[in-house]
């Protein structure tokens, strides 16, 4: 009799364990959840490659998250893209932090795209 119960618990807790983990969240810097754009916003800033101006602005906007471990990553992407912080520090007020990201945006409109690694130059 015991083992019988056994062998119906063992599916309905496997069941239970998988159907209970949270979906793995995409790699987007745009993603609207940290798990899945800190990642993305990583490895661009590790990128050796040319960046275009909307993987740019993408990060430019993360500048701007609510999350402050997002904001940090989208900072340190950005200066080692660029070899620039243009004053943006991610743990300034609302704004302080508006006017660098202000900055950051104009300076990509001068930019040509797409933009070339300051190493690059």
């Amino acid at each position: 009799m015991m083992s019988f119960s056994r062998w119906i618990l063992l599916p309905v807790l496997l069941f239970c364990m998988t159907a209970c983990v949270a979906p793995r969240e995409h790699r987007l810097i745009e993603s609207r959840y940290a798990s899945g754009s800190i990642p993305a916003i990583k490895e661009l800033g590790q990128s050796k490659k040319p960046v275009s101006h909307e993987q740019l602005k993408e990060l430019i906007d993360q500048l701007e998250s609510d999350d402050s471990a997002v904001r940090f990553f989208a900072a340190e992407a950005l200066e080692k893209l660029t070899g620039t912080t243009r004053d943006y520090d991610y743990f300034d007020d609302d704004a302080d932090r508006q006017k660098a990201v202000d900055d950051w945006r104009a300076w990509l409109s001068a930019q040509p795209d797409p933009y070339l690694p300051a190493s690059s130059r």
